[in-house]
């Protein structure tokens, strides 16, 4: 019995400390990552939105056979603005957020793609109507030297303005393949993620191997990584809650059990301070590398950089909490061993006298004449 009560302690020991610091890291992902409204905010900070808006655009402006005329980029950036770029990618996180937390079995994204066209087409109609009605009409010294409303010096005479400003619209729309579309979907996303990769990947045509769709195996393997990351929490801290009672109560005094539990928190507070600085000093010199090889924005690199400086911090934090709670209960319980209980040389000398006293008494014996 005795030997099994110090395997069970040895065991409490080992799990204690580990637990604790996975409970650290865990509580850390779950403020941070785990959290929606704190990637919303983090977004907001970073200005992403902004950023993701101009790239918006610019794909918009190639997707139309490049027509860069200064009414359409000015009826687009009138049209997605920060705000509407905020709202469908805050929509988009939520349903990822969702299929994350399991609420939703599959993940699906869509983004309503109609009433931006609308906006697009209300903006664009007055600009385009009234730079058509400015053009002079055509005649035989100023002949039309285009057939395109949006390149044309000129118009017949008669011509309806309004008219013309709607078939340059729908010629605008038709030769882009977003503003076709009334809804963008996750598989959409699939397809376009496949193609680029197709087209710009060059280890993947080395390999030969298909690129991945955006809701392959890697996606399928960050998703459980994410829920085990994030699940982890209660189990941790119920493991943390019984190796620390097996320890407190299986030591050889409650004091001892006392001081081993603050021993380890102290160790492990002292390893979490060093693991949380180390992940800060990461987050100021690979995020920004990383960023630069793989040609992200400033923004996104910022967004990068804020999420890992929060984990680290919040990780800090629990890691000092952790270190000041040891160092007080290592402090605390060596003194209170020190004052109530026995030292070990009294103890040795109570055992010696104990032992003395059962010794025969060889003194008082006669002694024998041989």
């Amino acid at each position: 019995m005795h030997v099994l009560k110090k395997i069970i302690l040895g065991v409490c020991v080992v799990l204690f400390g580990p637990a604790m610091a996975l409970l650290g890291m865990s509580i850390a992902f779950n403020q941070t990552i785990g959290q929606p409204t704190f990637v919303k905010q983090v977004l907001r900070e970073a200005q992403l939105y902004s950023t993701l808006s101009e790239l918006a655009i610019d794909h918009l402006q190639l997707d139309a056979n490049n027509q860069q005329t200064g009414l359409i980029t000015q009826a687009m950036q009138e049209t997605i603005t920060p705000d509407v770029v905020q709202n469908n990618l805050e929509q988009i996180l939520d349903d990822v957020y969702a299929w994350l937390d399991q609420d939703t079995p599959t993940l699906e994204i869509s983004v309503n793609i109609q009433p931006i066209r609308d906006s697009f087409v209300a903006n664009l109609r007055p600009k385009l109507s009234t730079e058509l009605a400015s053009l002079p009409e055509c005649t035989y010294a100023n002949p039309p030297t285009s057939s395109d409303p949006l390149s044309a010096n000129c118009l017949p005479p008669g011509t309806d303005v309004n008219a013309v400003a709607e078939q340059a619209i729908q010629q605008i729309i038709n030769s882009g393949e977003i503003l076709q579309q009334n809804e963008i979907s996750s598989q959409d996303l699939d397809a376009t993620f496949a193609e680029n990769n197709t087209s710009t990947s060059r280890e993947a045509e080395a390999s030969a191997q298909e690129p991945e769709p955006i809701s392959g195996p890697a996606l399928e393997q960050g998703a459980t990584l994410y829920r085990l990351a994030k699940n982890s929490l209660p189990y941790l801290a119920g493991i943390a809650i019984i190796t620390g009672i097996g320890v407190f109560f299986l030591s050889k005094t409650r004091l001892r059990g006392l001081r081993k539990i603050s021993g380890l928190l102290l160790a492990n507070g002292i390893l979490l301070v060093i693991l949380a600085v180390g992940t800060q000093a990461l987050a100021t010199t690979l995020v920004p590398e990383a960023a630069q090889v793989n040609g992200l924005s400033d923004s996104a690199e910022l967004t990068a950089r804020i999420i890992v400086t929060a984990y680290a911090v919040l990780l800090r934090n629990f890691a000092v909490v952790l270190s000041v709670v040891g160092l007080a209960g290592v402090i605390a319980s060596s003194i209170a061993i020190s004052k109530l209980e026995p030292k070990q040389p009294k103890a040795e000398a109570v055992h010696k006298q104990l032992k003395q006293d059962h010794l025969p008494n060889v003194t008082n014996q006669p002694n024998k004449i041989p």
